[in-house]
């Protein structure tokens, strides 16, 4: 066996369960979190399990899917069992970094779908590996031990001694040290576009509801014309200033990404050209969100407020559809751009 095997990383095949995702909804209004599932529409679970699945294959890959999901509703749990015929992993550390990441986008994507029918909540998530990803985490350290019987032979700790004590040690824990330093730093980056991306969420979520409770308060045909006027005035200064602090956040975390990772060196120049072609991409989703956010405001609060007009509640249905579209595009951007950082 040569030096050059010993350190030789193998790949390793995955099949099976690999892992179970623990997804719980807690009230933050203080309540208990069954008391949130029990007040959901009874056909919504029908539409959270289609974009679980879908969320799977375009986090992890297409060779992963959901074999098993169970909706637990005293406790407001679900969990999701994930699946995969035939997968090619690196290293434990790499894998479970993907892993985490997919569980952060579950939960952005759980409180994105019950956060308008089951008001403010919180969506706690966690994952526990299942006996292949077990196994995966015991053979990626063989190469290790299979070096540690070589050392055992006298000659070759003679001479091994004397070569990597004067020259391969330094040079190993120097590469290894750069290496370690580069990967931790590209996963913090990682972890900061998941970050990013759910406070744009919640922005973008906060904006729409503002307008929405601003319609179902001022719904009295009685309400005068005096009166709706001072009302549309202290809703519109209000509104203004969560629409500035919104700005200052989601239009420019992105592209500090792309500056970041290419001034720093932590991606190469072809992954910050891919970065920035997802920078893009997320910016356009980001501009389909606001528009028809937009179109309710000057509905509701820039122009003559008419309570009984059903063209408010027509442009506010019209906004749900879009945000959610456009959700899924700025969604997808983001775990590109995370997982071409965790991936090396």
């Amino acid at each position: 066996m040569t030096i050059t095997s010993w350190f030789r990383r193998k790949k390793v095949v995955l099949r099976g369960n690999v892992c179970t995702i623990r997804l719980q909804v807690l009230s933050s209004d203080a309540e208990g979190a069954g008391q949130v599932t029990d007040l959901l529409p009874s056909d919504l679970l029908g539409t959270i399990e289609p974009a679980l699945s879908k969320s799977i294959p375009d986090s992890l890959g297409p060779d992963f899917r959901i074999s098993d999901i169970a909706f637990h509703k005293s406790g407001a749990e679900i969990l999701v069992k994930i699946w995969t015929d035939c997968t090619e992993i690196d290293t434990y550390e790499q894998f479970s970094t993907g892993i985490g990441l997919l569980v952060s986008h579950l939960q952005s994507l759980l409180a994105w779908l019950l956060g308008s029918y089951a008001g403010p909540i919180v969506i706690l998530g966690q994952w526990s590996p299942e006996p292949p990803l077990i196994h995966l985490r015991l053979q990626t350290q063989e190469p290790r031990n299979e070096f540690l019987k070589q050392l055992q032979q006298p000659l070759s700790l003679l001479v091994l001694g004397t070569v990597l004590g004067s020259l391969l040690v330094p040079y190993l824990n120097d590469v290894s040290n750069r290496r370690k330093v580069r990967h931790e730093e590209r996963i913090k980056m990682a972890l900061s576009i998941v970050e990013q991306n759910q406070e744009t969420d919640q922005r973008l979520f906060n904006l729409m509801e503002y307008l929405v409770l601003f319609r179902k308060d001022h719904n009295d045909p009685l309400e005068t014309r005096a009166d709706l006027k001072l009302q549309q005035i202290a809703a519109k200064k209000a509104f203004n200033e969560m629409y500035l602090s919104f700005n200052g956040q989601a239009w420019w975390w992105y592209w500090s990404i792309r500056s970041k990772s290419s001034l720093s060196a932590l991606a190469t120049k072809e992954e910050s050209q891919k970065i920035g072609q997802f920078a893009q991409e997320y910016g356009a989703a980001l501009s389909e969100c606001t528009d028809p956010i937009a179109k309710v405001w000057d509905r509701l609060l820039k122009h003559p407020y008419k309570p009984r007009d059903p063209e408010n509640d027509r442009l506010i249905t019209q906004a749900r559809e879009a945000l959610k579209k456009a959700r899924t595009r700025r969604d997808q951007a983001a775990i590109q751009m995370a997982q071409l950082l965790t991936d090396e």
